[in-house]
């Protein structure tokens, strides 16, 4: 089997959400989501990349030093409480723009096209990039394309319903036809396991359409969630995307 890999400064990135510094231990990066719509900076948006998020940690504890002893599901708690964390487009984002800096060499807001926003919200873009770029804007053309997910590879998105996002990370492929998809995404789901997390699409019947593959991602009942959505969503609200500019 031969397998496909984001770039290792991406895949590093990755692993930092994954390894959130709170003082002496280490969490995976909850989930938040700026639900009102306030105009706040990144990290305080579901936004911010982990060494934003662990500036603004340091700063919480300097605040209430007890977060430091904390256990690790109350750590992750009080980041919430506290308007920390990241939402699925703020972390498929952040890898977006490291990924396409590595293949590229170019940001990916130079990349994103004046047309996929009217004049007016193309200036907000421009003035607030990272918190302008939706699951639903980021998966829309002109910016991204569908792809059958038999030709997906690490940087192609999977859409999960109008609202939610995942980036692929690795595929493996036999003889060339693709063996698994694997991806990361930041969800509220999965009970106490929210917030970012990976998962598997093993390939058991490419004749079939991407819902009748076998997902593996599931929480302690055993529930899919990233399955059940995306069974429920619209057909043109679901599937594999890669940017335009790929």
């Amino acid at each position: 089997m031969k397998s496909q890999n984001l770039p290792q400064k991406t895949k590093k990135l990755l692993n930092h959400y994954l390894n959130i510094k709170v003082g002496g231990k280490k969490i995976v990066c909850p989930y938040y989501q700026n639900l009102r719509k306030q105009t706040k900076p990144p990290v305080f948006a579901g936004k911010g990349t982990p060494s934003e998020i662990e500036a603004e940690i340091k700063k919480l504890i300097k605040i209430k030093p007890s977060i430091a002893k904390y256990n690790y599901n109350s750590t992750r708690l009080a980041l919430v409480e506290a308007d920390i964390g990241i939402d699925c487009s703020g972390l498929v984002v952040s890898l977006l723009n490291q990924f396409i800096l590595d293949t590229l060499k170019v940001s990916l807001f130079s990349v994103i096209p004046p047309s996929a926003f009217s004049l007016p919200k193309w200036l907000i873009f421009r003035l607030r990039p990272r918190t302008n770029l939706s699951a639903h804007k980021l998966t829309w053309p002109p910016i991204s394309k569908p792809v059958n997910f038999n030709q997906a590879k690490p940087g192609d998105l999977i859409k999960v319903g109008k609202g939610h996002i995942a980036i692929v990370t690795q595929t493996t492929y036999q003889k060339g036809q693709i063996q698994k998809i694997t991806y990361a995404h930041s969800t509220p789901d999965y009970g106490v396991n929210y917030g970012v997390r990976q998962g598997e699409i093993i390939v058991i019947d490419p004749k079939k359409p991407l819902a009748g593959q076998n997902w593996t991602e599931t929480d302690e009942n055993g529930t899919n969630w990233m399955k059940k959505d995306f069974d429920s969503a619209k057909k043109t609200h679901r599937g594999i995307y890669r940017l335009s500019c790929l």
